[in-house]
């Protein structure tokens, strides 16, 4: 049991990093080369965002939706390219 836990855990960090990557080469495109001031565009503290874009912060939805505001996409749009193991 406490296998499959850690092998559930492991999963979910691997998605979090994809997911924190896949922001970051979104927010460089957008032409922001400082996280600290797309954070503050985000309305939130730069640790903070730098957790997500690291894949450090298990985040709510609503936090999302607010960075993909910044970046003008949709969830939709944001999770098109991303692809995720299949258990």
């Amino acid at each position: 049991m406490f296998y499959l836990f850690l092998a559930i855990v492991n999963e979910s960090v691997k998605e979090l990093e994809k997911i924190g990557a896949r922001l970051k080469e979104l927010r460089l495109k957008k032409g922001f080369s400082s996280a600290r001031k797309f954070a503050g565009e985000c309305e939130m503290e730069a640790r903070i965002y730098w957790r997500i874009e690291h894949g450090k912060s298990d985040f709510k939805y609503t936090t999302l939706k607010r960075i993909l505001k910044v970046l003008n996409l949709s969830v939709s749009e944001f999770y098109q390219d991303l692809q995720f193991d299949k258990e």
